[in-house]
């Protein structure tokens, strides 16, 4: 399945990153790989 963003998603996922980052090193990054998770959780099963 191929998943596409809207495009203003980058932008605020960045900065999110970024400011969870600034408060707690790599937890903005953990924040990045568990949403990505749960993006290819809910598409890997979209009727659920």
């Amino acid at each position: 399945m191929r998943i596409e963003y809207h495009p203003a998603i980058e932008a605020e996922l960045a900065e999110i990153r970024d400011f969870h980052n600034e408060r707690s090193q790599n937890l903005g990054d953990d924040f990045i790989n568990e949403f990505e998770k749960q993006v290819l959780r809910i598409a890997a099963i979209p009727t659920r």
